[in-house]
């Protein structure tokens, strides 16, 4: 297997290219060529001329490609241009898919695909998939994909535009669409192809929850409309240049343990936000930003993976984001695969990356994928006291990176402070001063919440509410302190007794109440007897024993807060009738 690629702004340079002695002899061996096409214009002369020309120099060759917002070729970030890749596959065989997209038709598509790609057999490596990601719900093509059953790795990425009036286009031979998906499955007996990506995005805002979607598009965030986020924490405007502004900001979520990034590409006249990947209704995010420090220190370990692989070609499709991000940094993690083997790719709208069932839109990602026929070489040993010297560096170079890692940090850091300082707000907000236990805020919250549950989904609910013996004697006798003294020792054991699923609170004054959840009035009159044996038999304080008297009710259809307290209340007032330290429910 053999790789070349190169960038031309004239069909001038490719012809040269083409009919190069050395290119001719390769082609003459190969068994099936590959060409990528990734275009800064999407001019259908332009493409239209590009495609007429490899057809006819190349004419068994399958051509795809896709226009970009940003081409790789040799490693090089380049802009305005088109990038033209040819790999040469020696026993390896490339076979093309184009299907149509669009509203209702993704998941189809990505079944048929998945099962166009099944029928070829054992020998399928690897899919590229370009698709056009901004008019078409690309996670629900991977959906559909991933019904079948495929254990190879898929990747590629969105085709863009340069300007908001151009269509992102994908191509496969002549046929050129601006709503579907390109799909080419790579297979061989010797095809070696794996595929990495990584993130390097770090979040910087408080979380936020969406509470509102439909289907690609982000209603509301905590009950407001999606678009206010950036107004607020951006000062971006819901203009033409939204996506270019909100370029290095996407929403970091988490999902089965990994950081994932979504950017929007535009705003609704209401406020809702158009996505390429799926966001689903109770997700929780933060704003991000990119760590240029992380970005490049993960871009070593990728590049140390790759070059385990010993690959003779490498694609890379790297999102828009990290060139919008590191501009003329963005080198750094592109030109080094090429010190590994010839290396091309296109700057993305949406990645696609994944294998089997797990099979994801990205954004913000670098997907690098080595590939190679055969067994790999083995490497050279190094010359005896050979040794390069470093060349010293320039200690202005990259001040792009430096500022933007400085501010990171900085924000970083700033907002660590604010979320502890927010943390213990929230807890001081819901927690008694005196006992450390929850206060009646919070009891009240999540009484309400439980009988919400129940109305949804019927099920059981008890509550105990207790209070001391003769409290008032303590405090006339003893004074205040001592008698805040027994509700600290009253508070320590009966936090000792809540279940996982229970909550308790100091209600106010002397009185305390647990919600248990899922529980009956008999599961609840044994746990008030258990409290009561373990009270009676604590250390006494100065002050004497202390006992309760406890009150337990159950919930019933149509009750509120106010009915079920009142009845516990009632049956708390029966205890201390009947003589304190006993349990009665009402």
């Amino acid at each position: 297997m053999k790789q070349h690629a190169l960038s031309i702004r004239d069909c001038t340079e490719l012809l040269r290219f083409l009919v190069t002695p050395a290119f001719r002899a390769e082609v003459q061996e190969a068994a099936t060529i590959l060409v990528q096409v990734y275009s800064a214009s999407g001019d259908p002369a332009w493409i239209g001329a590009i495609l007429e020309l490899l057809a006819e120099h190349l004419p068994g060759a399958v051509v795809a490609g896709a226009t970009t917002i940003g081409e790789i070729a040799q490693g090089r970030t380049l802009a305005s241009t088109t990038a033209i890749s040819f790999t040469l596959f020696t026993t390896s065989r490339v076979t093309a898919i184009l299907e149509p997209a669009g509203p209702g038709a993704d998941r189809e598509a990505g079944r048929r695909i998945g099962q166009a790609i099944a029928d070829l057999g054992p020998e399928v490596a690897g899919a590229l998939l370009l698709a056009t990601t901004n008019t078409m719900d690309a996670s629900e093509l991977l959906l559909g994909m991933a019904e079948g059953d495929g254990s190879y790795p898929i990747f590629g990425g969105g085709a863009g535009g340069y300007g908001p009036q151009q269509h992102a286009l994908v191509f496969l031979g002549r046929q050129v669409t601006d709503c579907g998906v390109v799909a080419l499955a790579l297979a061989g007996p010797d095809l070696q192809v794996e595929a990495h990506h990584y993130l390097g995005w770090r979040p910087m805002t408080r979380e936020m929850r969406i509470t509102a979607t439909d289907g690609m598009w982000v209603q509301t965030v905590d009950g407001i409309p999606a678009f206010e986020v950036y107004r607020r924490y951006l000062g971006i405007a819901n203009d033409p240049d939204f996506f270019l502004n909100t370029l290095e900001f996407p929403f970091l979520l988490e999902r089965q343990g990994q950081g994932l990034a979504r950017v929007p590409f535009a705003a609704g006249p209401a406020g809702a936000l158009r996505f390429v990947g799926d966001i689903f209704e109770g997700e929780r995010f933060r704003l991000g930003y990119g760590d240029p420090t992380a970005i490049l220190a993960e871009s070593i370990e990728l590049q140390r993976k790759i070059r385990a692989a010993q690959p003779q070609g490498i694609f890379l499709y790297s999102c828009i984001c990290r060139r919008f991000l590191l501009q003329d940094d963005s080198e750094l993690e592109t030109l080094p695969f090429e010190g590994i083997a010839p290396t091309t790719g296109f700057y993305t709208f949406g990645e696609f990356f994944g294998r089997d069932r797990e099979l994801r839109v990205l954004n913000a990602t670098l997907v690098a994928v080595a590939i190679r026929e055969g067994p790999p070489a083995p490497e050279p040993a190094p010359a005896p006291g050979a040794m390069v010297r470093p060349a010293p560096g320039d200690p202005l170079a990259h001040k792009h990176s430096r500022v933007v890692d400085r501010l990171v940090h900085f924000v970083g850091a700033v907002t660590a402070e604010l979320e502890e300082a927010n943390d213990k707000l929230r807890h001081l907000s819901v927690t008694d001063d005196l006992s450390g236990l929850n206060n009646r805020l919070l009891l009240d919250r999540v009484f309400r919440r439980e009988l919400a549950r129940i109305a949804r989904y019927p099920s059981s609910l008890a509550i105990i509410l207790l209070d001391v013996d003769h409290f008032k004697q303590v405090n006339d006798g003893a004074g205040h302190l001592a008698g805040d003294a027994v509700l600290v020792h009253l508070a320590g054991i009966l936090r000792a007794h809540v279940r996982v699923a229970d909550t308790l609170g100091r209600w106010g004054g002397d009185e305390f109440l647990f919600i248990l959840s899922h529980a009956s009035a008999d599961e609840a009159r044994m746990v008030a007897e258990t409290l009561r044996s373990n009270l009676a038999a604590s250390p006494a304080l100065a002050t004497g024993p202390i006992t309760c008297s406890y009150g337990i009710t159950a919930f019933r259809p149509g009750d509120t807060v106010t009915t079920m307290m009142r009845r516990a209340d009632a049956a708390l007032y029966a205890a201390k009738q009947a003589g304190r330290d006993r349990v009665c429910v009402g």
